[in-house]
């Protein structure tokens, strides 16, 4: 009788790497990432993915068809558990919730879902290619995660005495980005997490009283 392997469907990997995960999909994604950021999008190949993924070029086509394919992969899992998130806490703010509270868990739970995807989101979404028009789902959903962010904003802003030069939809814009953007700071998650919140509340105007309060 023959004898079944236990690895995953897929030609076999040219040399595994020490960091290799159980999931050859997942070990392409994070080689392309980092490979995006570094190199661009238009600067890098499938057989350089795959070389860092520990694979060979024909094992990455078995799961991607390209890199157009790997990249909007990377966007969607990013974009959406943010999203979906981010749709539960505007229920609560609609059902009453504070909006400072609101915002500071956006941003600090933001935070911790981008970091522990570990993707370097922030400079992924500066990759011109993002925004060409080739990835419209994308682009469709982040623009309701900002909207999310910004209407939020627009409740604190009513009741600042702080004068804004900048409107709500931009300030939305700034909160999402600092949640984007955290990877750029070292430390603990949940300390990041804290200080990005924090620094939301400060950008619209939130006294300390209540951002203290927003942090209970």
């Amino acid at each position: 009788m023959p004898q079944h392997s236990s690895n995953p469907v897929g030609r076999p990997r040219a040399v595994p790497r020490e960091d290799a995960t159980a999931d050859p999909k997942e070990d392409i994604l994070r080689a392309a990432a980092s490979l995006f950021v570094r190199q661009g999008f238009g600067g890098t190949s499938t057989r350089a993915i795959a070389e860092i993924a520990g694979m060979r070029q024909a094992t990455l086509y078995y799961y991607f068809s390209g890199k157009d394919d790997i990249l909007r992969t990377l966007l969607a899992e990013t974009v959406r558990p943010s999203l979906e998130m981010a749709k539960s806490w505007r229920v609560a703010l609609r059902g009453g919730q504070d909006a400072a509270v609101v915002l500071y868990r956006l941003i600090a739970e933001d935070t911790r879902i981008l970091r522990s995807a570990g993707r370097q989101v922030g400079a992924l979404y500066a990759l011109p290619e993002v925004w060409s028009g080739n990835y419209p789902e994308f682009v469709e959903e982040h623009a309701v995660l900002e909207g999310i962010y910004s209407e939020v904003c627009e409740l604190l802003l009513a009741r600042t005495e702080v004068t804004f030069a900048i409107e709500a939809r931009q300030l939305g814009r700034l909160c999402c980005q600092l949640a984007e953007n955290a990877y750029l700071f070292s430390g603990p998650v949940q300390t990041v997490a804290d200080t990005m919140g924090c620094l939301g509340l400060r950008l619209n105007g939130v006294p300390d009283a209540a951002v203290e309060f927003a942090r209970r």
